[in-house]
């Protein structure tokens, strides 16, 4: 209780929202309309959201083989929230003094679209426009942002059915041009453009291999700077069926990343937490492979299916923010994207879906549990002094064990859902953070919360007919305290209310 800062009868924090949409056919005319609406008080002290949402999709059949459309979407909003608890006690729903962040933003996005059939062939073309524009600040500094993203792919398809081979190619390019008092009120460009191949061939009916290459190129521009790189990545994968309900698969993929305009050049404060642009930060590239088991199961009118893998992620030159000393004074302390080195991610993971009548009464269940184990592979080489762990090697603000559970039964008109959330304690964090002259209770925090965190989460809905369904929603039940990231507590306990009706 001590950390509630609202009363019982004012600045009770509250959501509500209305959403609704309409899809409707004019003879070759497809058109959905659409709209949103979202008002929300926050639990956190000081945040906010007001924002709408309009969106219209139009789809013209020109024939059975061409079809053509455009999708808009426009969104327009205000809001205000924070980065940093300002402890962990009495302020852990209020903000570090400095860190609130206002922002006005409006979005503007036009998706066009060409798809055309000609037996066995298959062309489509995609396009897009994203206009934002962010009215950004706080306390401190401006966070106000401007940009445009531009995107286009042209994509052919091409079934060999006699060789049971498919063969997908393309070409992509986009471009996104950033102008912001956060990259120093300089325009900044970054495009990427790739071609791309893929082939999917099928044998003895029961194999399936896909093997695919791409090749691609990125670069970032502005008045100082001119970079630029090309990388070709590919993958391999193959699914085989040894029974009616039973199949095995495996795949290798590479992996490339770029780094982002923010990344790179960055520059701004959270509260007493400073963020500094790093120049010099090189692309992170790595490869992945799993190996794993689909089984099919039917027991009585109850059936669906389990699912099991084993996985294995490498990375070079990882990319993630680092607490440090970026310049020649104390006040040049704070976080700037670094490459870490090289790390590895080892785990497995097993999931079960399920559907249909379980003791006489129509049931869904949807079950999942995921364990990794990361960790730097030239650990030798890290400052140990910036983890909260020390020398054991483990990479920060990752959970090894991850569970999810949703249970949903319907009893005639009626539907109970239980959902549960498991994440288990995280081990390694910027050491920094263990110290209160930085952000206060982190540490303390940590220390009274660290056997994980188990989230329940009921929900009852009642349907009298086909139009109209009623429901109750209620997050975190047993009120656990936790945050799944450190300095931001997340929801207390939460009652909600929905109404759905269908209109036609």
């Amino acid at each position: 209780l001590n950390k509630k800062w609202w009363s019982d009868t004012t600045s009770t924090p509250l959501k509500s929202g209305i959403q609704f949409a309409h899809r409707q056919q004019f003879n070759k005319l497809d058109v959905v309309v659409g709209g949103y609406y979202l008002y929300n008080e926050s639990f956190r002290k000081g945040s906010f959201s007001r924002y709408g949402r309009v969106n219209t999709n139009f789809r013209y059949r020109f024939s059975d083989n061409l079809s053509a459309g455009v999708n808009l979407n426009y969104q327009q909003g205000k809001r205000a929230n924070f980065f940093l608890w300002a402890n962990d006690t009495t302020g852990a729903y209020q903000p570090l003094p400095n860190s609130i962040t206002e922002n006005a933003n409006k979005k503007f996005i036009i998706d066009p679209f060409v798809t055309y059939y000609r037996g066995n062939t298959k062309h489509k073309l995609l396009g897009r426009f994203y206009n934002i524009n962010n009215d950004q600040s706080n306390e401190l500094n401006d966070q106000s942002l401007k940009s445009n993203f531009i995107y286009g792919e042209y994509q052919f398809q091409q079934n060999f059915e006699e060789a049971e081979l498919v063969l997908t190619s393309g070409v992509v390019t986009s471009q996104i041009s950033v102008n912001a008092a956060l990259y120093g009120d300089s325009l900044y460009t970054a495009r990427n453009s790739a071609l791309y191949v893929n082939l999917d061939k099928k044998f003895f009916d029961k194999l399936n291999v896909s093997l695919g290459v791409r090749y691609e190129r990125n670069a970032i521009s502005s008045p100082n700077v001119d970079d630029e790189e090309n990388k070709p990545v590919m993958r391999l994968g193959a699914n085989y069926q040894t029974g009616k309900a039973t199949y095995w698969r495996a795949s290798y993929g590479q992996g490339y990343r770029y780094p982002t305009i923010a990344e790179k050049y960055i520059s701004t404060s959270l509260g007493t937490i400073s963020i500094f642009q790093n120049d010099t930060l090189s692309s992170e590239t790595g490869w992945s492979a799993e190996f794993g088991i689909k089984q099919g199961f039917k027991v009585g009118k109850f059936k669906g299916y389990f699912d099991a893998a084993l996985f294995w992620m490498e990375y070079d030159n990882m990319m993630e923010f680092v607490f440090g000393q970026y310049g020649a004074t104390f006040g040049d302390i704070g976080f700037a994207s670094q490459n870490i080195g090289n790390t590895r991610v080892i785990g497995g993971e097993v999931s079960m879906v399920g559907t249909g009548k379980l003791f006489g009464l129509p049931t869904n269940i949807l079950a999942g549990y995921t364990y990794s184990d990361p960790r730097y592979r030239n650990f030798e080489n890290v400052d140990t002094t910036l983890n909260s762990l020390g020398n054991v090697n483990v990479l920060k603000y990752r959970f090894r064990h991850v569970f999810k559970l949703d249970y949903e039964v319907k009893i005639k008109k009626f539907s109970l859902g239980l959902a549960l959330l498991g994440y288990s304690h995280m081990e390694n964090i910027d050491a920094i953070f263990e110290f209160d002259f930085a952000v206060p209770g982190i540490r303390s925090f940590r220390e009274a919360h660290n056997s994980g965190t188990l989230v329940t989460n009921l929900r009852a809905a009642y349907e009298p007919n086909k139009k109209l369904k009623l429901s109750v929603l209620v997050n975190n039940l047993m009120n656990n305290e936790y945050a799944l990231r450190p300095a931001l507590l997340d929801a207390p306990r939460n009652f909600s209310v929905r109404v759905d009706y269908r209109i036609q």
